[in-house]
């Protein structure tokens, strides 16, 4: 059946965003799923052009008639689109949100917001925070409905798929476990009825010694079951760990640009979490169920009727918490990732906490993270009243049960269709039956949790990887092979090379062509937003170009090794970062090739060597995390002596001596220049700049002047203007 565009009421299933930057392409992505069109939100991304600030609603509309999508823009008040627009629709939303309209009711709003999911909201609400902007998309001919939402049985089998070969052992063993059960429940039968009821004496013994036996069978296998399970969580918790890992150093840097730092870094512990729900808990329910159905073979031989019974109120508990997981699904994912936030707003404001407190802003950052951790204790209390439901049913369920198989069993044996030992075999079997019904509460739980984190890791997962990031596939080298690596000689160029920050929109970075000579200093000046890091993170690696060429020595960086260019680059970012280390384990990176010779050149081309060996431990001094203990110039002459230690011909200084007086800035950069390295640098002091061999002045994204400071300076130049503002700003 087509589905049209019309002004009455619509249920729309939404597509959440994972980061605010992309709710116009998670708006998207639920039109087109409401038309049929099901596409993974990393896809819609794309053809959006979302960056860091976002998408455009012109963008949206382009990426929508690359589906097949006719698309009527207008902007209008929020009357009329309550009375004359068709849903849905998406509208822009303040502030800086896109959300879709599923109709109007009364006097109540419904909309598929991709930040909190379907949400009913009141007109006046509506009206205050319309924009007027809206977007009515309505699929033409070439239009192409397909692509299929994969159900969360194959999203199990994906990750438990390569533990195969255990699980199978695992779910042996329990099929093993029902042969004792069944033989223990068997001899309880046959002692109430031959040795009790029919005085049988001489069964007792026998029978009593043959139990035991059961029971001791039957706690080896539980044991062996239990260990297998262990061994498979832990299996897979570590390899998901590290491929979790794995998977963050290879995602490019706009994916940290544009989520929590805190957020993304909690995701690393994922594999423990799913590790221990996926096999303690849904696969050890799974093992359980089959066992429950094994047995319920052999008690219908013994009771059809209470069998069915038993049946009917398993299938009514299992089709309640399928029920609350599927409406759940979306507020599964959303939780998880306000969780994620919260923790990860904690994190950031304690690592600032500095600031925070000399500012006096204590009271803005509390209430900043209260309201991200307020979502999460709705969230949280909705899933708990959500699961009470499925506690109050379970708990019932497991009471009537009982109460009826001792009910119906008991008119079963005064009819004679059931003896005594028949029902209380039955009974000692309904236990392992019914774990199913027990265990569904906190398996629903679980299962609502492991939405959740699902959401999170393939947001990661399926996250494009970076061509140039290379870092885990560097074969170690020994101390010889070191010694023999041959290096970059520093020599750079770049021709027409451009860059944008997403496929829709203008290149940034426009037709840059420069040539740096090796052991040649280079300055790259500007205003902020002129694009100075954004060329120098290009030439590090750290972003792709979008057309052009950056060459190293005459070719490009993917003609090289990788050991070659992270032996021959540095770089030193803006933002440093001390480990809660020896400060010997913080240049050397834990790399067991330098010795003592080297850190100890390497800190004092830094100008940090007297500050060191001051202490009575110096470089064995453990510093205190994030290097609280340092001060800001300190910190960055340890990261300078991070960069030096393995004598790079190439480093990039971007920002990277802000934090040091004047007279300590122009030594480090004397001693650098003395290595006879190539030098990228980045300073909005134009002193170091007026040490380079050439500047580079760039406006807009493209290099406007450049040429040795002397002579910029001898001329009326953007160069000389920036100068002469710098020295009226000193005096």
């Amino acid at each position: 059946m087509r589905r049209e565009l019309s002004r009455s009421l619509k249920y729309v299933r939404t597509v959440l965003q994972y980061e605010s930057a992309e709710c116009g392409a998670a708006s998207l992505a639920t039109v087109l799923k409401y038309f049929g069109r099901i596409e993974p939100l990393r896809l819609v991304r794309d053809r959006c052009g979302v960056n860091r600030d976002g998408s455009k609603a012109s963008n949206i509309a382009k990426a929508a008639r690359t589906y097949g999508l006719d698309v009527k823009a207008y902007t209008t008040n929020a009357e009329s689109c309550k009375t004359k627009s068709n849903y849905p629709c998406i509208i822009f939303w303040s502030p800086n949100h896109f959300l879709i309209v599923e109709g109007f009711k009364g006097d109540q709003v419904y909309l598929s917001d991709p930040a909190r999911g379907r949400v009913k909201i009141s007109y006046n609400e509506f009206e205050k925070n319309f924009t007027g902007i809206v977007l009515e998309l309505l699929p033409n001919e070439d239009f192409v409905k397909g692509g299929k939402e994969e159900s969360l049985f194959k999203r199990i089998w994906k990750y438990v798929l390569p533990y195969k070969s255990e699980l199978i052992s695992a779910l042996g063993l329990s099929l093993a476990i029902v042969i004792p059960n069944i033989f223990i429940a068997s001899l309880t039968s046959i002692f109430i009825d031959s040795f009790l009821q029919s005085e049988r004496l001489y069964f007792g013994v026998p029978i009593i010694w043959l139990m035991l036996i059961a029971s001791l069978v039957l706690a080896t296998l539980l044991a062996l079951r239990y260990l297998i399970l262990r061994r498979v969580e832990n299996i897979y918790s570590k390899r998901l760990t590290t491929a979790l890992f794995e998977k963050l150093t290879r995602v490019p840097i706009n994916f940290y640009q544009v989520r929590f730092q805190g957020e993304v870094a909690l995701r690393m512990l994922l594999g423990l979490s799913t590790a221990q729900i996926l096999i303690s808990q849904i696969i050890t329910f799974l093992v359980d169920a089959c066992v429950s159905l094994v047995i319920m073979i052999f008690v219908a031989f013994i009771s059809p009727i209470l069998t069915l019974m038993v049946l009917a109120i398993t299938a009514i508990n299992i089709a309640f918490n399928a029920y609350l997981t599927n409406i759940r699904e979306s507020a599964n994912i959303r939780l998880a990732l306000e969780k994620g936030k919260a923790t990860g707003k904690g994190i950031q404001g304690l690592t600032n906490i500095e600031m925070i407190k000399s500012s006096g802003l204590e009271y803005d950052f509390l209430s900043q993270w209260q309201a991200t951790f307020g979502k999460v204790v709705y969230e949280t209390q909705l899933l708990g009243t959500q699961m009470a439901y499925s506690n109050i049913l379970s708990q019932s369920s497991s009471f009537m049960l009982s109460a009826l198989v001792i009910t119906i069993g008991g008119i079963l044996i005064v009819i004679g269709h059931m003896t005594l030992g028949g029902l209380l075999a039955f009974q000692f079997l309904q236990s392992d039956i019914t774990r199913p019904i027990n265990t569904l509460p906190s398996l629903n739980n679980a299962i609502q949790q492991f939405i959740g984190d699902l959401g999170r890791l393939d947001d990661l997962m399926t996250n494009d990887e970076d061509p140039m990031a290379k870092g885990l596939q560097i074969t170690k080298l020994d101390d010889q092979q070191v010694n023999n690596l041959e290096k970059l000689k520093g020599k750079i160029q770049l021709k027409n090379v451009s860059y944008s920050f997403d496929s829709l929109s203008q290149p940034f970075l426009n037709d840059i062509n420069l040539t740096i000579e090796a052991g040649t200093m280079a300055s790259f000046v500007g205003a902020s937003g002129s694009g100075k890091s954004t060329l120098i993170a290009l030439i590090a690696g750290l972003q792709r170009i979008k057309q052009g060429e950056i060459l190293f020595d005459d070719n490009n960086r993917n003609q090289y090794d990788q050991e070659v260019m992270t032996g021959s680059l540095a770089y030193v970012a803006q933002k440093i970062f001390v480990f809660n280390t020896s400060i010997w384990n913080n240049i050397t990176l834990w790399d067991p090739k330098y010795n003592l010779s080297d850190l100890e050149q390497a800190s004092k081309d830094a100008e940090i060597y007297s500050k060191i060996v001051s202490h009575p431990e110096a470089f064995e001094r453990e510093l205190l995390d994030s290097g609280r203990d340092l001060s800001g110039g300190e910190k960055q002459r340890i990261e300078i002596a991070r960069s030096l230690v393995k004598s790079p011909t190439i480093i990039i200084l971007d920002e990277a001596t802000s934090a040091l007086d004047n007279r300590t800035q122009e030594k480090v950069i004397e001693n650098i220049r003395n290595r006879g390295i190539t030098i990228l640098n980045i300073s909005h002091r134009l002193q170091t700049a007026m040490k380079s061999d050439i500047v580079y002045v760039l406006d807009k994204g493209v290099i406007v002047e450049q040429g040795n400071p002397k002579s910029l300076l001898a001329k009326e130049s953007i160069f000389k203007q920036f100068a002469d503002s710098e020295q009226k700003v000193e005096a």
